[in-house]
């Protein structure tokens, strides 16, 4: 009896030990297909970035690198009908969810400028976030994006309107660094934002430095994980 009692242990031992070897192979093949779905995200989001952002009399350098594979960061640089766009905004949340709706804002502003290139920055704004409303609504969590749109008036006036962070200037002449406060609505919270956004304007002089951003920045930490001033 002791016998059997052994034998029908360890059949039953055989038998869990299959379905454990079953059950990982099953998650590594979940797993592969999510990873690959998640990098084929990944490649999308960097494909929709500009290759080489170029404004005639201007200096551009540019650079974003995810906190996760997939994340809300975006900025663009648009040349389209002589004129050109540069826009910086951020998803809030990281993220699928978050690489979707920056991908839908990204086609809309693009769509958008195509059929109205001489649209202000805060008529664009309201146009964008009328069309990605109700599909940020639908995938949930209260989700929205800081935008900020930037539109060259000449070879050294700008209009912008749009709430993110405050653009940084550094002004040659003086040495001094300046700091553009940016306004507005912020984009999918609300259906209309039209009169939310107010078109603002700066000028920069040969030699002065603009730097846009997001808060992957202000937001970064040292080693004992407190954030930087």
């Amino acid at each position: 009896t002791t016998n059997e009692h052994i034998a029908a242990m360890n059949e039953e031992l055989r038998v869990t030990v299959e379905e454990l070897d079953r059950s990982n192979r099953d998650l590594e093949v979940t797993k592969d297909a999510l990873w690959g779905e998640m990098q084929l995200a990944q490649k999308i989001q960097t494909v929709l970035l500009p290759d080489d952002p170029q404004i005639d009399g201007f200096d551009i350098a540019a650079f974003m690198k995810t906190a996760d594979s997939v994340g809300g960061d975006y900025y663009d640089v648009i040349n389209i009908a002589d004129k050109d766009w540069f826009l910086i905004g951020d998803v809030s949340g990281h993220g699928v969810t978050a690489g979707l709706i920056m991908m839908m804002v990204q086609t809309s502003i693009h769509i958008a400028l195509e059929q109205n290139a001489n649209s202000s920055p805060a008529d664009l704004l309201s146009l964008i976030n009328k069309t990605i409303h109700t599909n940020i609504c639908k995938l949930g969590g209260d989700r929205y994006m800081t935008l900020t749109v930037f539109a060259c008036l000449d070879n050294s006036s700008f209009s912008f309107a749009g709430a993110h962070l405050p653009a940084i200037i550094y002004r040659k002449d003086t040495n001094e660094i300046e700091y553009i406060e940016t306004q507005g609505a912020w984009i999918g919270l609300v259906e209309d934002i039209k009169g939310m956004n107010t078109n603002n304007q700066f000028s920069m002089s040969d030699g002065d430095t603009l730097l846009l951003y997001t808060d992957g920045v202000t937001e970064g930490e040292n080693e004992d994980g407190k954030q930087f001033s």
